[in-house]
């Protein structure tokens, strides 16, 4: 260990007093020998310390830098590109401002931190609910229906900047309702039951004019369910069942006439081939005896005598 010479030679030029407990050589005692040794191994570990931790905070700092540009380049070019999944189309969002331009599916670039996409689903979705109108008559009616539609691919940005992704709660359900309402006001409970198809394609074309405008193309509808109240369902059937066995009865009373108009044209043509027949016979006495002849069959008419038929035969 080196000793701080400086230290060293001040000891040994100053006077020291004997004592017991330092033995003197050259002037130096081993007790100053011993706190010069120990000052400078302190000043010695305080100088490598100090040096060994710089040199430490310089490399950690390094790789902190480069652990922290690799992160932030990461960060940047992940979010420099987005993915539009099948079914879905993408709306931009540039600081704020929905962009005119439509992502389709793929892997597209923008621009990192300040443009986002939002996804948009254009695949054909469905609802079926339940809602209460009334009909012409008023008669309170439950409703079941389902719906199918899909967002318009090339007009989804502009879904997105109108209503957002929450459209169908916005848009459809009101629509619905209001399709529902204006359509089966215009029948009375019991014409309902026999056109409901009909009903079904007005309440179609109603929706696709309201929510087309929107954005959203309805590609079926179906009333599931119309639900009337027991006593009036009960009214219907009976009503139903009445014109079922008039109906019956109206064909079965043409059905009727119709024989009967059969029969009077076949007594009619009778009668008038017997009229036509007895004109001729007037006009031809002689047409009786050729007819006559016409019928027989060859055999002599015969009567029975004493031994045997005999034939008979006409003399004149």
């Amino acid at each position: 260990m080196n000793v701080n010479m400086n230290t060293a030679m001040k000891l040994a030029t100053t006077p020291h007093h004997h004592n017991n407990n330092h033995c003197n050589v050259n002037n130096i005692t081993f007790g100053d020998l011993s706190t010069v040794a120990k000052e400078t191994s302190v000043r010695a570990a305080k100088t490598f310390s100090s040096t060994r931790y710089a040199d430490t905070s310089a490399i950690n700092w390094r790789k902190i830098g480069l652990v922290a540009l690799g992160i932030f380049l990461g960060i940047t070019g992940i979010s420099s590109t987005t993915i539009v999944g099948p079914g879905q189309r993408g709306a931009k969002v540039l600081l704020g401002k929905v962009q005119p331009t439509v992502l389709d599916e793929g892997i597209h670039v923008k621009w990192p931190f300040v443009e986002s996409v939002q996804k948009m689903n254009v695949r054909t979705q469905k609802v079926t609910d339940s809602t209460e109108t009334y009909t012409k008559d008023v008669q309170q009616a439950m409703i079941t229906y389902t719906v199918n539609y899909n967002v318009v691919p090339n007009e989804a940005n502009s879904l997105y900047q109108k209503v957002g992704k929450n459209y169908e709660d916005v848009i459809i359900d009101p629509a619905v309702f209001g399709a529902l309402k204006d359509v089966i006001g215009k029948w009375d409970a019991t014409d309902l039951v026999g056109n409901r198809d009909k009903a079904r394609l007005e309440i179609k074309d109603n929706l696709n004019e309201k929510l087309r405008e929107n954005h959203i193309e309805v590609t079926n509808f179906e009333l599931e369910n119309v639900r009337y109240s027991p006593d009036f369902t009960k009214a219907i059937e009976d009503k139903v069942t009445e014109a079922e066995k008039a109906k019956k009865a109206e064909n079965k009373t043409k059905r009727i006439e119709e024989e009967a108009k059969q029969q009077v044209i076949a007594a009619k043509g009778e009668a008038e081939a017997m009229q036509i027949k007895a004109d001729a016979l007037s006009r031809n006495p002689g047409l009786t005896k050729w007819e006559a002849v016409q019928r027989w069959d060859g055999k002599l008419p015969q009567y029975m005598g004493g031994n045997g038929p005999i034939p008979f035969i006409g003399v004149q």
